[in-house]
């Protein structure tokens, strides 16, 4: 039988979806926003990490070489997308006068003497 209103048929799509994920992320014990706000902040150790760097290789003298687990760009990374979770986003909006006309500018320019609508630039003194 044909959707008469057109669109996904009940039960399916992304509210299904969003239900399992929320009984999975209960089931775990979890929060995927705390997790990122502790990578947000760079919190090695509420991760469950022993030290905040991580060997890379070791040269040829026997040293080590070492990076941060919490690097600068997943910190900013995690950060925006907590921004997700807090922030509405913004729509553009397109400004315009009266019936899509361009919007008139008017400047007043105030001085010592009084203001003035017209450009001290393009006056003429005689």
């Amino acid at each position: 039988m044909a959707n008469i209103k057109g669109g996904r048929p009940k039960g399916s799509g992304s509210a299904k979806r969003h239900l399992e994920a929320n009984e999975l992320v209960a089931k775990l014990g979890c929060s995927p926003l705390e997790i990122l706000c502790h990578i947000a902040n760079g919190d090695w150790k509420k991760l469950g990490y022993e030290k905040p760097t991580e060997v890379v290789s070791v040269t040829k003298q026997g040293d080590l070489i070492e990076r941060d687990i919490i690097t600068l760009q997943l910190r900013y990374s995690a950060a925006s997308d907590v921004c997700s979770y807090l922030y509405a986003r913004r729509k553009a909006v397109e400004h315009s006068g009266t019936e899509g006309e361009p919007i008139k500018l008017q400047v007043v320019y105030e001085t010592e003497f009084g203001s003035s609508n017209e450009d001290p630039n393009t006056s003429t003194n005689s």
